[in-house]
């Protein structure tokens, strides 16, 4: 997806599911510095998020079909850095 990135998104609709919410609408997804696609977007979000007020997360599962101008995706909890405490420069 290099040359791609996307400039915003407007919710329009939320409905609940087994999982989660699935959270759809419009994605401004540009292409370079001068092609924008309107696009439709369908995230994703499962229930232990929305339980949470505010955590880190990363996106997983994304697909972009510019020809169908749609964006999916799913948002997931980000994983804790690993510990590097140990392995830290020891003096001999």
């Amino acid at each position: 997806m290099a040359g791609f990135w996307c400039d915003g998104f407007i919710p329009e609709n939320a409905r609940d599911t087994r999982d989660g919410i699935e959270v759809s609408g419009i994605a401004w997804v540009a292409e370079g510095q001068k092609t924008q696609h309107k696009c439709m977007f369908t995230a994703s979000i499962p229930q232990r998020l929305l339980m949470r007020r505010r955590c880190e997360v990363t996106f997983s599962d994304l697909t972009l079909d510019i020809y169908r101008k749609d964006l999916r995706f799913a948002v997931s909890p980000a994983g804790k850095s690993p510990d590097t405490s140990l392995a830290r420069s020891r003096d001999p």
